[in-house]
């Protein structure tokens, strides 16, 4: 049985019936109850109890874990998020160790790289951006995964059986909401970039993510970007980057609307190529650069 935590999620109720649909037993593990909840549930846990969360894990051989408070919170001035995230990571990693799982996947975030919440945003001197990219966060939730990443690699290292994946999923839509995030005023101007560069991935598409996460023949600590190939706008890359990233270098030619994020390590290790784009959803004709603009 795999345990799926924040299964009331967006990201979670995807992912749960993704692992249902491929013949998967799922146990869904929620701090309220999900009413509607297509498998058996354990709720009322709170992942920053140990004892509570081991407990939740009963039964249990492999775990997704996706509960996280998403977003700082006010201002930034409070500890409570990266309290709570980096200390669910903790529990998570260190009992999948110490329960004899084999595999580990956990929702990070392309916040880890610094630039979404941004107090202020890093350089980047390379692009595209890729899991090679030098993170440095200054908020309170990038902060908290970009330490959970880390934390993976001593884990891996005290439980050698075990293997930790990270998905750095961007901004993840539901099909009903393209339409607002991509009305046309904003998709002509710079608005999609602020944050999360313009990136983003299917709700589909990302639980499809963790389920081939799970069943890759992976070992030790694996990080993978998870966003589209295409950008969420019609400004082109190579103009955005320019303006965003002045001093950076392009290690390969970027296409015309190709992310400014790789997801080519996901494609090659996981086999994931996205198969929903919002170009697709709103009937925008995908232009010729974007039909393999990261292969392998």
């Amino acid at each position: 049985m795999i345990g799926v935590t924040g299964a009331r999620g967006l990201v979670g109720q995807y992912v749960v019936r993704e692992l249902l649909q491929h013949g998967y037993d799922v146990l869904a593990i929620t701090r309220t109850p999900w009413e509607d909840c297509p498998c058996q549930q354990r709720s009322g846990v709170q992942l920053t109890d140990f004892s509570a969360f081991a407990r939740a894990l009963d039964g249990c051989e492999g775990l997704i874990h996706l509960a996280n408070l998403p977003t700082p919170i006010g201002q930034d001035d409070t500890p409570e998020v990266f309290d709570n995230n980096l200390c669910a990571d903790y529990h998570a990693m260190l009992l999948s160790g110490l329960m004899g799982f084999s595999k580990l996947v956990y929702a990070s975030s392309t916040c880890a790289l610094g630039f979404s919440f941004a107090h202020h945003r890093p350089e980047v001197l390379t692009l595209p951006i890729d899991e090679n990219t030098p993170a440095s966060p200054d908020n309170s939730y990038g902060l908290a995964k970009l330490l959970s990443e880390r934390a993976a690699q001593g884990m891996v290292q005290r439980f050698p059986s075990l293997c930790i994946v990270g998905l750095r999923i961007s901004y993840v839509a539901e099909p009903e909401a393209y339409a607002q995030r991509c009305s046309p005023d904003r998709l002509r101007s710079m608005a999609n970039f602020d944050g999360n560069l313009a990136s983003y991935v299917d709700a589909r598409d990302c639980a499809r993510a963790f389920r081939l996460a799970l069943e890759a023949p992976l070992h030790g600590a694996e990080l993978f970007y998870i966003c589209n190939p295409d950008s969420m706008s019609l400004v082109p890359s190579p103009e955005a980057a320019r303006r965003l990233f002045p001093a950076a270098r392009f290690s390969q030619s970027l296409g015309r609307f190709q992310a400014l994020e790789s997801s080519r390590k996901a494609r090659r290790l996981l086999g994931w190529v996205p198969e929903h784009s919002w170009r697709e959803v709103l009937g925008v004709p995908s232009p010729e650069d974007l039909l393999h603009p990261d292969a392998p």
